[in-house]
């Protein structure tokens, strides 16, 4: 029996095999063998599924990663799909895999897998959006809890993957004690991830010009530092004046994000300051700079309370960004 599971979280691949275990029969503690895809050859895989079960039963081994490789060695992959049709039959084999890259390639490998005698494979929809909101709702319940759909739409769009996504779950569930409903608010206290988010968006609403809503996302700021928000805020306008010299020679946005130190950053966000850099005239940062050093200068001095310095330090950005 072939099982595969592509783009599955580790906790979720763990849950399948569970049920393999339970429903198998004789498949003891030493007739499990775990191997790393990474790293194995066909004939040491071949010599583990081939051997009978100790006392008797059925035999399960477990590959993680083997499918990646087999997408970039050729003789691995010929040598993988010639050898599974004989599979003995006292072998569970299961394939757990990231997900892997669209192309012909992964297409012909998956149908080839579909196509084997008592074969499945299971691929799951990573996407972000409505596929991971639907995921983390049907799934929480087996962390111990509910969560609400704003608190999984929230997890959805910050968190990169599942096995991330399983993480901040078990630590929200032992929040929670393992009872009631996961909330927002949750997520909000306790998701590294959700802060940076809200930081980040605050910042760009700032750069944006838009008030209201820089307000409200500051006011809304869990738990942070006066000093940490006008750090990130002349974060970001260090990062707007340093792509609008780079812009200046009109240089792509790959060399844009060299230069101003963001080549490991999304390409969303590389392109959110380089079309503020467009927004901006050198005069406006100018003042934009000089408005932030002088909040700095107050805070420091206790000559304002810090929570009403960033208040109008906040309104006057936007108004300096809102300018035609």
């Amino acid at each position: 029996m072939i099982r595969c599971y592509i783009g599955h979280s580790k906790g979720t691949v763990e849950a399948e095999v569970a049920k393999i275990i339970a429903e198998g029969e004789g498949i003891a503690d030493l007739n499990r063998v775990v191997l790393d895809g990474d790293v194995i050859d066909m004939e040491t895989l071949q010599v583990h599924c081939d051997t009978l079960p100790f006392l008797g039963g059925a035999k399960l081994v477990i590959v993680r990663g083997l499918l990646s490789r087999c997408l970039k060695e050729k003789p691995l992959r010929e040598g993988l799909l010639a050898y599974l049709p004989g599979l003995p039959e006292h072998c569970t084999l299961v394939l757990a895999d990231d997900a892997l890259p669209r192309g012909r390639e992964t297409t012909a490998l998956t149908k080839a897998l579909r196509d084997l005698p008592g074969a499945t494979v299971d691929t799951a929809d990573q996407r972000r959006g409505r596929p991971q909101v639907s995921w983390i709702e049907e799934n929480a319940p087996r962390f111990g809890c509910g969560i609400s759909h704003r608190a999984a739409e929230h997890l959805a769009a910050v968190l990169p993957d599942r096995d991330t996504i399983e993480q901040e779950l078990t630590k929200l569930a032992h929040y929670r004690n393992r009872t009631g409903t996961i909330s927002e608010e949750d997520v909000h206290l306790l998701v590294p991830q959700s802060r940076e988010s809200n930081i980040f968006a605050f910042v760009d609403a700032v750069a944006d010009g838009r008030r209201r809503q820089a307000l409200a996302l500051l006011h809304d700021l869990p738990n942070q530092e006066p000093g940490y928000v006008l750090v990130m805020i002349a974060r970001q306008f260090r990062l707007v004046l340093k792509a609008k010299h780079a812009l200046r020679s009109e240089q792509a946005p790959n060399e844009v994000a060299r230069a101003i130190g963001l080549t490991r950053a999304p390409q969303r966000a590389v392109n959110r300051v380089i079309s503020q850099a467009r927004r901006f005239s050198v005069d406006q940062l100018a003042a934009i700079h000089a408005h932030i050093a002088r909040t700095d200068f107050a805070i420091k001095r206790s000559r304002l309370d810090p929570a009403t310095a960033l208040d109008l330090l906040v309104v006057g950005l936007c108004s300096i960004a809102s300018r035609p």
